[in-house]
């Protein structure tokens, strides 16, 4: 509809990765010194905002207003990711850190604001949405609308944090040990952290480069139309909604992080290559193979980070793993729209 190659579409989206290649370790800097409820706001603001704007550009067909809007969500997806794990983490240290974290994964595959129902059900669904209403930007539109919600939903929270007066007296005296809290404590961090980013860098932008583009590699590489094809996808996104929360528990009780992401690694590397080698296959079964590795990964890569670190730096933590997130994410789209239009 906007007339666009795939060079551009890989622009287009990695001017989601490349604004949070930095805006991330700010977050968690921001994180560690003055807490999680204005830069919430913040973030979800810029979320609703970004996503309105890329809605409009569907209805003025405009490529540059489309990529302004994804920047801005950009800037907010990235500091929320920080933001939601920093949460998470002060408030489920002590037991239960990894089942909170499942449950994150599972909903933000599902429902949440910087995923949302755009990576699960609109993937599913998008095509109907438009035969239905005979315009592709409804779908953008329903996105922008669960945004806002999400944004609703956090102010909510914030208001009710702040009802709280006693724990908030808490977090004042809270914030004003953080604010001791220096940028040199990066080069103490311990080496599994620095592991865990390696991982990060690799596997964890393989996952999100194969989520841009598995509907075109399935509607080309297998035959299949429109419809079918964004539904083959969307098996993808199906075991993270419902095997997250319970791995997260297995992780808490019985470890086994390493093993896990061990584990992830290879069955995404076996994913591909069914889809390289055996197109005789039906995708799904690819496609099924893959949702394991974007099951187990994620709860157990994310969740160890919080572990190896001090609770006054797992802003800071979080946020270097994010933009090493998007580094990955920002050269590999490049290149895979760059090898598409070849």
């Amino acid at each position: 509809e906007l007339r666009i190659s795939n060079s551009q579409y890989g622009v287009l989206q990695s001017s989601v990765a490349i604004v949070n290649t930095v805006l991330p370790l700010l977050a968690g800097l921001f994180v560690d010194t003055f807490g999680t409820q204005v830069g919430s706001i913040l973030a979800t603001s810029l979320i609703a905002a970004g996503y309105v704007l890329a809605a409009t550009s569907t209805s003025l067909a405009s490529f540059p207003l489309m990529v302004v809007g994804y920047v801005m969500y950009g800037l907010g997806s990235g500091s929320i990711t920080v933001v939601q794990g920093a949460i998470l983490s002060h408030w489920f240290r002590g037991k239960g850190l990894a089942i909170a974290m499942g449950l994150e994964v599972a909903t933000s595959r599902l429902a949440s604001s910087s995923r949302g129902l755009a990576s699960y059900l609109s993937m599913a669904t998008v095509v109907l949405i438009s035969q239905w209403t005979g315009f592709y930007g409804w779908a953008f539109w329903f996105a922008a609308l669960l945004c806002v919600l999400s944004w609703v939903v956090n102010l909510l929270y914030v208001l009710f944090m702040r009802y709280l007066h006693e724990e908030h007296g808490v977090e004042r005296q809270e914030l004003a040990r953080k604010k001791a809290f220096h940028p040199r404590n990066l080069l103490y961090f311990p080496a599994p952290y620095w592991f865990i980013i390696g991982i990060v860098f690799t596997l964890g932008s393989c996952w999100t480069i194969f989520l841009h583009f598995n509907t075109e590699m399935v509607k080309l590489r297998f035959g299949h139309d429109d419809q079918t094809s964004a539904y083959i996808a969307s098996v993808a996104q199906v075991l993270p909604i419902f095997f997250a929360p319970f791995q997260g528990y297995l992780h808490d009780f019985y470890g086994y992080r390493a093993t896990t992401a061990m584990m992830s690694t290879l069955t995404f590397i076996a994913s591909m290559l069914l889809f390289l080698w055996w197109p005789h296959f039906s995708p799904i079964i690819g496609m099924a193979i893959f949702s394991v590795s974007l099951t187990i990964g994620p709860v157990a890569i994310f969740s160890s980070v919080p572990l190896v670190l001090a609770n006054t730096v797992v802003g800071t933590g979080l946020g270097v793993y994010k933009s090493t997130l998007n580094v990955g994410v920002s050269l590999l789209d490049i290149v895979a729209g760059m090898l598409q239009d070849l």
